[in-house]
């Protein structure tokens, strides 16, 4: 990784979390991420839960995981009864239902 910045930022306009997919409304604190890797700029965006349960992940594991599969790879490595995770995964699928339509 030649470079990594994370900081905390106020949304102007509707944003996603690119972890859970939660909605990220004009005002909500998030935290926006820049790095580059293998040679390609990335940016992404992040509710604080999955900021901290991202960091939590790189702290026991040092390794490298892509947006979308935080979920699975914290309940394989903490396993899925640990409040971090359920709450990620609670936060998921009621996105999810509300974008449904449920």
């Amino acid at each position: 990784m030649s470079f990594y910045r994370a900081k905390m930022l106020r949304a102007r306009k509707p944003k996603r979390c690119d972890c859970c997919s939660a909605d990220l409304p004009v005002g909500q604190r998030h935290i926006y991420s820049a790095g580059v890797f293998e040679g390609d700029f990335n940016t992404y965006r992040q509710c604080f839960g999955c900021y901290d349960l991202g960091s939590m992940l790189w702290a026991a594991t040092h390794e490298v995981w892509d947006l979308q599969d935080l979920g699975e790879l914290a309940a394989d490595e903490f396993g899925s009864t640990r409040p971090e995770v359920r709450a990620f995964f609670a936060r998921s699928r009621w996105h999810a239902d509300q974008r449904k339509g449920a």
